[in-house]
């Protein structure tokens, strides 16, 4: 089955700090959303849905009937890896749009380990022929009261 216009976003590494802000504003506008997360946490309101980046079995599951599918990924080693698993299981379940956070700066000369890591999945996500969007939020406000109140 075809995914319809008003099937849900799928919003994966839905509890951390983007998720948490963006899927409240979704569901505001009415935008249909799903939190996926390996717990399967709900998030904003959003019902959870318990999905493994490092499955790609997990992730077409997932995505069936999905239109479009929200990344996030955290700073976790294997992030590559779990990018190009999300943009493969998506390719492979028919999702119609890609929405990327990647970083501020994101090229592979970049001193931030962070920013280094995400130009391979902006290429997948990129060479997937599945119309994207790639954000690249700078700094988050929430960052920096963290870590000035926490040292």
């Amino acid at each position: 089955m075809k995914p319809s216009l008003s099937s849900p976003l799928l919003f994966l590494g839905a509890p951390g700090l983007i998720g948490n802000h963006v899927i409240p504003a979704l569901a505001e506008i009415g935008v249909p959303v799903l939190a996926g997360s390996r717990r399967g946490l709900s998030v904003g309101g959003a019902p959870g849905v318990a999905v493994d980046m490092r499955d790609r079995e997990s992730l077409v599951r997932a995505m069936r009937d999905i239109a479009t599918v929200g990344l996030v990924i955290p700073d976790v080693v294997d992030m590559e890896s779990l990018g190009l698993n999300v943009v493969s299981a998506a390719q492979s379940a028919g999702v119609n749009r890609l929405l990327w956070f990647s970083s501020f700066g994101a090229t592979p000369e970049n001193q931030a380990r962070f920013s280094r890591r995400h130009p391979v999945i902006d290429e997948a996500v990129r060479a997937s022929g599945i119309p994207y969007t790639i954000l690249r939020p700078n700094f988050f406000m929430q960052d920096f009261t963290r870590s000035a109140f926490l040292d």
